[in-house]
């Protein structure tokens, strides 16, 4: 009988992957989704590590079986040895992972994928009656090799045949009721990079240590000297700061394409702060539609769905309580920085903005901003490889460069495939986009201005494993908007962001 099963893993305080296994006889297909990020772009598939896993996992699953054994010798309460499961499926990913000439998984870890692939394999009590107090034994003696799944697994579920079936949660502790200071008083920002929040417990003080997004120790911090002169250097650089007047979901699309483009030519970073003319939903690069959006109530509600070129999660937003804005700099502005340092150098002004005008905001996790209740916003972003442009190349430039062209011949729900980044037409053709002599970084970030958890709860499917980490019941209850904080208009928090960046370009905030 055939298998199509699927199993989702999130990483305490990292990212989340899915599993899905599909297989019939001698024939396996694994496929890896999720709101992970790559450390910079692949070649191709010879060096996708996704790719390379979904491979990896494809032979394991063919050569062992449904059942774990590679005979089909498993009973009902046993499916073979599952600690040798796991340690063969652990040393299948942790070699790929371990590749230093691949691009790195950020915010998750080889025993997050081991367990939602095992999971989806159905190799887990509640189908094969293996206990979870068995799987992790081994690494009372194999140490890293088997490691303990509640070190780094903050929870697990998956799903078969549309039921979903749970697995076990680590304990993570729970929401922060803090006073908030209400808005007085001039805007003064301060630049400072700090790996955690300042002692509360929970979503706000979580961190990520090391350069891959992997929990442990706290990541080595950035002090406000060393913020300030990042900064500075992207206003000696010329910092072009737009605020952009209103734009559809797959237009805006198109224009950070093309401001990624303008960048590879130019050398000169742009800021953009964006204004969505219409509702949508944005999903990960990584990421599948299907499992991250209810699209029935997406398009009865009215919201356009698309995806971004970059990793990370899906969002929603509405015209009027949404912020966003992209920072592209040249890739070299960004070198000697972890994954982690340069989401917190790039969000750093937006972070001391927030606090100028009298929200408690703060950096947790990877890539998010949150206060002491929840969170305020999170980030993502894509290192672009310098190459030579095409011929072709240009005449698409100068197509986007012409007045009145933008967005033509990119339908409403355009979307950019998975693994080969381009950007899918309405008509199902592929237009490229190649970045020029300039590698490029890539960093957006989307704040909540303002929040409806029903409705949000209507358009996306959160995943268990998410609420699991943060230890709250429902996605709503993981959400702070701006306006539980201050009485500002959307609009002056905005001018209050736009200030404090121009304000650190030209070197007055950051540098003591």
């Amino acid at each position: 009988m055939g298998v199509d099963r699927s199993a989702e893993c999130k990483m305490v305080g990292g990212k989340m992957v899915r599993v899905h296994v599909v297989d019939q006889g001698d024939a396996c297909d694994v496929r890896i989704d999720g709101d992970y990020f790559l450390s910079r772009e692949p070649q191709g598939s010879g060096d996708d590590p996704i790719v390379l896993i979904q491979r990896a996992l494809e032979r394991v699953r063919t050569e062992l079986g449904a059942d774990g054994t590679g005979d089909g010798s498993a009973s009902e309460g046993n499916a073979g040895d599952c600690d040798e499961l796991r340690a063969c499926v652990r040393q299948a990913v942790q070699q790929i992972l371990d590749d230093a000439s691949l691009p790195q998984l950020i915010g998750v870890d080889a025993q997050t994928i081991v367990q939602a692939f095992v999971t989806a394999c159905g190799w887990e009590r509640g189908v094969h009656g293996v206990t979870r107090e068995k799987i992790g034994k081994r690494a009372e003696h194999q140490g890293d090799a088997a490691e303990e799944v509640t070190g780094s697994v903050a929870g697990v579920s998956g799903v078969s045949g549309g039921t979903r079936v749970s697995g076990a949660e680590t304990a993570v502790a729970g929401d922060k009721t803090g006073g908030l200071d209400d808005a007085a008083g001039e805007p003064q920002c301060s630049a400072a990079v700090t790996a955690r929040g300042t002692g509360e417990s929970g979503d706000a003080a979580e961190g990520v240590g090391d350069a891959t997004g992997m929990p442990g120790d706290e990541a080595e911090e950035l002090d406000e000297v060393t913020v300030g002169r990042y900064w500075r250097e992207l206003g000696e650089q010329g910092i072009e700061i737009i605020v952009d007047g209103a734009r559809g979901a797959a237009e805006q699309m198109l224009e950070e394409e093309r401001q990624v483009e303008l960048v590879a030519r130019d050398g000169r970073p742009r800021l953009r702060f964006w204004r969505w003319g219409e509702r949508a939903v944005v999903i990960g690069r990584f990421q599948s539609v299907r499992n991250e959006v209810n699209e029935q109530a997406a398009q009865q509600l009215g919201f356009a769905v698309v995806r971004r070129g970059t990793g990370g999660g899906a969002m929603l937003v509405e015209p009027d309580a949404t912020i966003t804005y992209s920072l592209v700099t040249p890739l070299e502005w960004s070198e000697g920085l972890t994954p982690e340092q340069t989401f917190r150098v790039c969000d750093a002004f937006a972070v001391a903005a927030l606090n100028s005008i009298g929200m408690r905001a703060m950096f947790t996790g990877l890539n998010d901003i949150a206060s002491p209740r929840g969170k305020i916003g999170g980030a993502a972003e894509r290192k672009y490889p310098a190459r030579q442009q095409t011929q072709e190349n240009r005449a698409v430039e100068e197509t986007l460069e012409a007045p009145g062209e933008r967005g033509m011949g990119v339908g409403r729900n355009a979307v950019q495939d998975l693994r080969t980044g381009l950007q899918l037409a309405a008509d199902g053709g592929f237009v490229q986009r190649q970045p020029g002599r300039h590698g490029v970084l890539l960093h957006h970030t989307t704040l909540a201005y303002d929040f409806d958890g029903e409705l949000m709860s209507q358009v996306l499917h959160t995943a268990q494993a998410k609420l699991v980490d943060k230890a709250v019941q429902s996605a709503k209850r993981r959400v702070d908007p701006i306006v539980t904080q201050t009485t500002l208009s959307r609009e002056d928090v905005q001018d209050a962001l736009v200030q404090c960046a121009r304000d650190m370009a030209r070197g007055d905030v950051g540098v003591e």
